[in-house]
């Protein structure tokens, strides 16, 4: 398939995906299910892409922070609201993007998520507790 200012790439390296992420324009999610999580938009992101996304979940998510969201979001499916997503992302300074998409990358990083798992795995630890079957009374189960 040919499109004019388009290129469409098989499987690549991870170096040449994200050479190829750095110099676009804009990073194209259009996926309509099965997505868990948006691992695509955060590499597009970290790459200094603008994200145009599918209203997913896991897309919403993943471009959403405390001040909005990051990027583009369009109804799946809808054709007409994914042009006019690209029009609009396309229309913003690019360095804004580049610098709010970094960050918000940057946020899914394992120098930041780590840490917080450890905390979560601290707080359980400390918490531990014991089940109680309240039909026999008698402990079930004790975390240690």
């Amino acid at each position: 398939m040919s499109i004019d200012g388009v290129t469409f790439v098989g499987g690549v390296s991870d170096a040449e995906r994200n050479r190829r992420l750095s110099v676009s324009d804009v990073y194209v999610a259009p996926q309509t299910g099965r997505e868990r999580f948006g691992i695509v938009l955060i590499e597009a992101m970290a790459c200094g892409a603008p994200v145009v996304a599918s209203n997913l979940s896991a897309f919403v998510e993943v471009l959403s922070d405390h001040d909005g969201v990051i990027g583009h979001i369009f109804k799946t499916g809808n054709s007409h609201a994914l042009a006019e997503a690209i029009i609009d992302s396309l229309n913003e300074p690019r360095d804004l993007r580049l610098l709010r998409g970094r960050a918000q990358a940057a946020s899914f990083d394992w120098s930041v998520i780590g840490p917080q798992i450890v905390a979560m795995y601290e707080i359980a630890a400390e918490n531990r507790y014991l089940a109680v079957d309240e039909a026999k009374g008698r402990a079930r189960r004790h975390i240690t």
